[in-house]
């Protein structure tokens, strides 16, 4: 598969305000040469790099919240490392979105 396609399936979710499962798991069922945990860890290689261009943004949505909470970075990075995010029975979601 081309960096191209992930790239291009990347930013439609992207427009969308998806979370970061979301993405991983539409580009599983897209992808199938590559392991859901391979297009996880590139997801988050990928958002990363580009929040750090400043080109994303990330914000956490939990469950029965009433609001979003914008996140850094570095909180992004902490939040792929704990893996919950990640999990379909998790009430914690990261989202990506074009930043201004």
């Amino acid at each position: 598969m081309l960096e191209q396609d992930k790239i291009a399936v990347f930013n439609e979710f992207v427009e969308e305000e998806a979370s970061v499962l979301e993405i991983a798991r539409a580009m599983s069922r897209q992808f199938e040469g590559e392991s859901l945990a391979q297009l996880q860890d590139w997801v988050a290689a990928y958002s990363l790099a580009q929040a750090s261009e400043g080109t994303l943004g990330f914000y956490v949505d939990e469950f029965g919240a009433r609001d979003v909470v914008t996140c850094t970075v570095d909180e992004a990075k902490a939040k792929f490392a704990e893996g919950e995010i990640w999990s379909l029975e998790s009430n914690v979601m990261l989202h990506v979105f074009q930043a201004d």
